[in-house]
């Protein structure tokens, strides 16, 4: 799926959550815009976007428009290519490649015992 930059990041974890994708419910309530989640590869409770990302398109100097792959955007901890080499390019969109299904991610710790706390829910990407 494609999103445009200055879509809401919260806004965008709950869209996906209401259309059956999974991946980035970890990551809800990270304050900011789509697009600035490539910069710095955002993470929470054991998830970073970057694994979530298939392209990122940018505008560059003089106007240029192309996609960077995302195998390309060299996704670490808190990192990518456009936190390391800042070079006055633009992103205006990112590309999310989102599973229907698969596991809720808890692998992070205390998310399973948060969730047993909270009444033993069945953890499912809204809850999560």
């Amino acid at each position: 799926m494609r999103v445009d930059a200055g879509f809401d990041w919260d806004a965008l974890v709950d869209w996906t959550l209401d259309h059956g994708l999974q991946g980035l419910e970890n990551l809800a309530l990270i304050p900011g815009q789509a697009g600035a989640a490539p910069i710095q590869n955002i993470g929470a409770y054991g998830v970073e976007v970057g694994k979530f990302i298939a392209a990122v398109r940018l505008r560059l100097p003089g106007g240029c428009r192309r996609p960077a792959d995302g195998r390309a955007c060299g996704f670490g901890y808190r990192d990518s290519v456009f936190k390391r080499e800042p070079d006055r390019r633009i992103v205006t969109a990112i590309e999310l490649r989102l599973p229907r299904s698969g596991a809720t991610n808890l692998a992070y710790a205390g998310l399973s015992e948060e969730l047993a706390a909270m009444g033993g829910l069945t953890p499912t990407p809204r809850n999560a």
